[in-house]
């Protein structure tokens, strides 16, 4: 039967979600494709070269081609639904008779991309200042981003405060808990912008 190995000495590769269709799948330093290597024991120097058929099974994300490389196959690779995929590759010879057959499983990990920015639970908030002076909270605002890990992590900022208010607020920039910090008198009116990010992408380029 025929014998299968890897080009990076193991079954499982990497690859970023939303990766467009027939990227290839890669080492998990992502420098080197998984290839799919196939050797006939039984050869002999005198017999022509090999052939094999691969495909894969148990998968509609991933397929294989004629050289052994594995690359995505489908429409999307979403992270936040799914961080692995597994399927087995079948190796088949071909043009001999009663052709023999031989399988590996193969993984394929999900890699995270920063692909959704956060958003607020609302657009707007209006709230009622106590006039007075010192330290005091105002409201705490939220924002969420559906990303995993590192990425879905957020931080607040105040971008621009009206009527030259800037130095009265301040913001909590991982709890989102805002402030007012000095003299607030009846009858000031302030609209505050207030921005939320995540952290940013990595060297891959999202």
């Amino acid at each position: 039967a025929p014998v299968i190995t890897s080009s990076i000495g193991d079954f499982t590769g990497y690859i970023y979600e939303n990766s467009p269709k027939y990227t290839l799948v890669r080492d998990v330093q992502l420098r080197n494709n998984l290839q799919v290597l196939v050797a006939d024991p039984d050869q002999t120097p005198d017999d022509p070269p090999p052939t094999f058929d691969l495909r894969t099974i148990d998968t509609g994300a991933f397929a294989i081609t004629e050289e052994g490389f594995i690359y995505f196959n489908g429409n999307q690779l979403d992270f936040e639904s799914i961080q692995s995929v597994s399927f087995r590759v079948i190796v088949t010879e071909s043009d001999v008779p009663n052709p023999k057959s031989s399988s590996v499983d193969v993984t394929i990990q999900l890699l995270d991309r920063n692909d959704n920015a956060p958003e607020f639970n609302a657009q707007e908030y209006s709230v009622t200042i106590p006039e007075g002076n010192g330290r005091r909270t105002v409201i705490q605002v939220e924002a969420n981003d559906v990303d995993s890990g590192f990425y879905g992590e957020v931080t607040y900022t105040i971008s621009s405060v009206s009527n030259n208010g800037r130095q009265k607020f301040d913001i909590d920039p991982n709890s989102g808990q805002l402030y007012v910090t000095s003299l607030v008198d009846r009858g000031e009116n302030y609209v505050i912008t207030i921005e939320a990010k995540d952290n940013p992408s990595t060297s891959d380029g999202s």
